[in-house]
């Protein structure tokens, strides 16, 4: 039998897969929603939502990243979309708070997609990041949800997926 902490770590780990690979969300979470426009960006997101840009762009007015807020805190959504590649500095792991849990790579002819899943040491959240970067570095999209426990991730698993889904990236 797996010790608590490694079981929880397990079940998280399984519904980080279940919500990546788009199986059956147990929640209909579709409903009213609002636009951002990011500098190189729109994307959807639920309209009770709170926007809180973050990484201004280098070659445009508006920002290459937000975070979009929960109001109760239950959850966090965030999308990082410049025009060109980057690194979404924002959203790093950071060493004194958190441990890494889960780390896995896919690579094809045309991108790399990295998933990671990140604990809060005090048990308070779980982050779990996916990045697309094309081969050759000209492109990045990174999406995070970061939630307090598995029940949260399951209840808002459609509203992540339709937000990642209605992500548009502007030209020049």
């Amino acid at each position: 039998m797996l010790p608590i902490r490694q079981s929880q770590h397990f079940a998280v780990i399984l519904a980080f897969v279940a919500l990546m690979n788009g199986w059956t969300p147990l929640v209909n979470a579709r409903g009213h929603q609002k636009i951002y426009h990011g500098a190189w960006f729109t994307i959807r997101y639920p309209e009770e939502f709170i926007p809180k840009e973050s990484l201004p762009s280098f070659s445009n007015d508006g920002f290459d990243s937000v975070f979009f807020l929960e109001p109760h805190g239950l959850v966090e959504f965030y999308v990082y979309s410049p025009q060109w590649g980057g690194i979404a500095s924002d959203i790093k792991l950071i060493p004194a708070q958190e441990e890494l849990i889960s780390k896995s790579e896919e690579k094809t002819k045309s991108h790399k997609v990295l998933w990671i899943t990140l604990a809060a040491k005090d048990g308070s959240y779980l982050r779990s990041i996916e990045e697309k970067q094309s081969m050759d570095g000209s492109s990045m999209t990174v999406f995070s949800i970061k939630y307090c426990d598995v029940n949260t991730l399951s209840a808002f698993r459609n509203a992540y997926k339709d937000f990642k889904q209605t992500l548009k990236q502007s030209t020049d």
